[in-house]
């Protein structure tokens, strides 16, 4: 024994055994949390689950509404593409004869303008000819008249 203060533990004697101590109450709340947890985790991953499921649901079933609304209006649109397809099938002679038309009206109007252009160009030079006529040789001027024929002609041919 130091100073009043016994270090060594007792010494049983052989009729009294040492009490079992009793957890607190902290101690049992503890122990019973440890044992209700793994019961709460379960619970809370089914209502996880359960609520996930739900959404999905919901989603799918807005999905499938809105798909069949989409379907509806494509086979529409699709048999209107097909009867207009026969349309234009049916009209293509009228179509080739409107495009044939105004190639032609456009060559006749090239045609017309090209012949003003002609007529321009030898209105000119028969101004100019006249103007020369009284200082150049009367042989070089038939021979101008010649050319301007010749060209006349050849681009009426083209």
């Amino acid at each position: 024994m130091l100073h009043g203060f016994n270090i060594d533990p007792p010494v049983a004697s052989g009729a009294a055994a040492p009490r079992s101590r009793r957890p607190t109450r902290t101690e049992a709340a503890l122990k019973v949390d440890r044992r209700r947890a793994p019961e709460r985790l379960r619970e809370a991953q089914r209502a996880e689950q359960i609520y996930r499921s739900t959404k999905r649901s919901a989603a799918a079933r807005s999905d499938r509404a809105e798909a069949r609304i989409h379907f509806t209006q494509a086979i529409h649109h699709f048999k209107r593409g097909i009867s207009l397809n026969i349309s234009v099938i049916k009209n293509v002679p009228y179509v080739l004869r409107e495009k044939e038309m105004r190639r032609q009206k456009a060559e006749q109007v090239s045609r017309q303008r090209a012949t003003e252009k002609q007529m321009r160009l030898d209105e000119k030079l028969g101004k100019e000819k006249e103007s020369r006529g009284s200082t150049e040789n009367p042989q070089e001027g038939e021979r101008a008249e010649d050319d301007n024929e010749a060209r006349s002609s050849s681009s009426h041919g083209a």
